[in-house]
């Protein structure tokens, strides 16, 4: 998460949907102080890293906004632009999976989520359901009663229109750098039962963004319906990346 005091804008990150490239190109904005000696050493010392103005969002990369209102002011959250990326559902838990393929179960002194490097979509996507690590991407924008609580959602396959737009709310020229080697057609490998699969494990997800329509200004246009209670205990501890973590 990036938290800038002088644009006055709080970006989410996502997982696996360049928000890599959007967090380097905003890194510049950061408060000066977040990575100082003194506030390092209040964070470990005086047991601050949860407070605001000590707490290191920068380096907590995938804080989600929920998350985020839980440490800032409510003067901060609730008046700066809160703004994120979002991708195809398809392509996204098919990056998730080749995340782990790449990286992970190979990782000495992990405990790997399945123990073998051949395991299947399928086998790997109902394991994290069958653990309760199923990461969402509705989850980085919304609180416990399933309420959008940001400003803005953009859309990856649409990326560089609502990078137009967003530079001139945020009044900053993006020049986006690519970072991710698998940053997209990653639901090519995905057969007709493994998106049969999202539909079912990823229902929230599209419940929450319907159809991924969006507007002139290439943001997500969110449905107008009754909120939907997160289904998951302790939503404020929420990560993305238990799934990854040692069981």
């Amino acid at each position: 998460m990036i938290l800038s005091t002088n644009k006055k804008f709080i970006f989410a990150h996502n997982p696996k949907a360049g928000g890599t490239s959007i967090r380097n190109a905003l890194s510049n904005q950061i408060r000066p102080l977040e990575q100082s000696i003194l506030y390092k050493a209040m964070r470990r010392i005086g047991k601050l890293a949860n407070k605001y103005p000590f707490c290191d969002l920068y380096n907590r990369t995938h804080t989600t906004l929920y998350q985020a209102s839980l440490i800032l002011p409510n003067s901060i959250f609730s008046e700066y632009f809160k703004f994120g990326i979002v991708r195809d559902p398809y392509e996204w838990a098919g990056s998730f999976y080749r995340h782990y393929l790449s990286y992970y179960h190979h990782v000495p002194g992990k405990i790997n989520v399945i123990k073998k490097s051949n395991v299947s979509f399928s086998e790997f996507a109902t394991k994290l359901n069958d653990l309760d690590s199923l990461p969402y991407q509705s989850y980085t924008f919304i609180n416990p009663y399933g309420e959008f609580i940001g400003n803005s959602i953009g859309f990856l396959g649409d990326i560089n229109r609502y990078l137009s737009y967003l530079g001139s709310i945020i009044n900053i020229d993006f020049n986006l750098q690519h970072h991710n080697k698998n940053y997209m057609n990653n639901d090519c490998f995905l057969s007709a039962s493994d998106k049969k699969l999202i539909d079912e494990l990823w229902r929230y997800d599209f419940d929450f963004f319907g159809d991924f329509c969006l507007d002139c200004n290439g943001q997500i246009i969110l449905p107008k319906k009754k909120p939907q209670l997160v289904p998951l205990k302790n939503f404020d501890i929420y990560d993305c990346w238990r799934l990854f973590r040692d069981y």
